[in-house]
């Protein structure tokens, strides 16, 4: 007893850094999808999901941002609220936040033991967990052990067969833009794709839906919250009055209230609507036109067309599929600002040879350089893929050389906007800023 004691206590975890290693060090995905493994998992945790409540948010474009938008606005409204988002841009720890705050390192660590325990008695019957069913756990228990009011819960992957499908049915299952992402895993046409991200959607709880949505993929999530009994809630685009947009944000007027919102893009709009239709569907929970207004007014996002610099203009975007791009570089054109330069590296699963097409007209210059990840494209391919769309292309390796390059190529007058993964956007993030690594 005695060995087998010290054995233990050699196996804790001393610091954030060693609970972070461990995380890490599992399999980020498994071979086989499912909910088995994490209902098992949070079997052995007390099922702490069984004692919160949820909006819950799907999509293959904007469902971070509208995910930030509800939990902003529910903050504003007096309510303990959890936020969980995948994935992160700054620190690890971002994706687990209660009022806007980050978890800290310590209960992180923890957690972390807590949850390892349960994860070596799954193991000993034969059962691997993975990285995503690990922290996805983790959450559930971090928002239940501070008594969260309610949680506002993002999708990782698909829908059906994600980790955070565990929860019961949420008091709204959103569905954001659906488009052509991750097709290797969820399906090569939007019928399939949707029918994934639809499996968010339960009896007793209600959709809202993206109000800009492919006919093909509208057509699955009717057909599921018709199987569900679910009612339906799609924003009213023609309530819609676009007053200003720009770089710092846009104002509008919905249904004949007005909205000031900080996030820029005209995409940012229509996810704010949809982020309003959710808010008003909550029954239990009492939120006012004002408090509703502040919330959206308040809410920030690392990497979402995020303008770090004046001079040149600088502007930092997660986009990495082709709808993203499409939306950013929609937003690009609208821009005074000559030479605009553009700073990207992509993965090799993505369709990045759409995503490239769509520079065409709203660039001056590409400069591609390397993803800090294993599953980057090489630069060759992607120069490759670049040419035949009317913009120069140069090749950068390194980091810090590329956007130092992008700079003196826009000059004081320019544009620079760094898009194409997110590997990539933290990384410039913190070069730009000039901050350390710590995730």
């Amino acid at each position: 007893m005695e060995n087998s004691a010290k054995k233990g206590r050699s196996n804790d975890m001393k610091d954030y850094q060693q609970a972070l290693d461990w995380v890490h060090g599992l399999p980020p995905f498994s071979k086989r999808p499912g909910l088995e493994r994490v209902r098992r998992l949070l079997d052995l945790l007390g099922n702490p999901q069984e004692r919160l409540r949820f909006i819950h948010v799907a999509g293959t474009n904007g469902k971070g941002s509208v995910t930030t938008m509800c939990s902003s606005i529910l903050r504003e409204a007096g309510y303990r609220t959890g936020l969980y988002i995948s994935p992160f841009v700054i620190d690890f720890r971002e994706r687990f936040q209660i009022d806007g705050e980050m978890i800290s390192k310590a209960e992180f660590t923890r957690l972390c033991q807590e949850v390892r325990e349960g994860y070596e008695t799954l193991r000993a019957q034969g059962i691997l967990m993975n990285e995503y069913d690990v922290i996805t756990a983790l959450s559930l228990l971090y928002f239940h052990n501070h008594r969260c009011d309610i949680v506002c819960f993002e999708v990782g992957l698909g829908g059906l067969y994600d980790a955070t499908n565990i929860i019961p049915p949420p008091e709204a299952a959103v569905i954001m833009k659906i488009s052509y992402d991750h097709t290797a895993v969820l399906g090569d046409t939007l019928t399939a794709i949707a029918g994934e991200k639809a499996g968010i959607i339960k009896r007793g709880s209600v959709c809202v839906c993206y109000p800009d949505q492919e006919e093909e993929a509208l057509a699955v999530i009717m057909e599921q919250c018709a199987q569900q009994g679910v009612p339906l809630i799609l924003p009213n685009q023609s309530g819609i009055e676009l007053k200003q947009e720009g770089l710092e944000g846009s104002s509008f007027c919905y249904d004949g209230q007005e909205y000031e919102l900080a996030l820029p893009g005209h995409h940012q709009v229509l996810n704010a609507v949809t982020a309003i239709e959710t808010i008003r569907q909550l029954r239990d929970f009492q939120v006012s036109g004002e408090q509703l207004r502040r919330g959206l007014a308040k809410t920030t996002f690392p990497a979402r067309m995020e303008l770090l610099s004046q001079h040149p203009l600088l502007l930092l975007d997660g986009a990495h599929n082709a709808n993203g791009v499409q939306a950013l570089m929609q937003a690009v054109k609208k821009i005074e600002a000559s030479p605009k330069i553009a700073v990207a590296g992509m993965l090799a699963d993505k369709d990045y040879g759409a995503e490239l097409a769509l520079l065409s007209g709203a660039v001056d210059q590409l400069i591609l350089t390397q993803v800090q990840s294993a599953r980057a494209e090489s630069l060759s391919r992607l120069q490759d893929a670049a040419q035949g769309h009317g913009y120069p292309v140069s090749v950068c390796e390194d980091l810090r050389e590329a956007y130092e390059l992008a700079l003196k190529m826009a000059g004081a007058d320019g544009l620079v906007v760094i898009f194409g993964s997110l590997f990539l956007a933290s990384d410039l993030r913190r070069i730009i800023l000039g901050k350390g690594k710590d995730c």
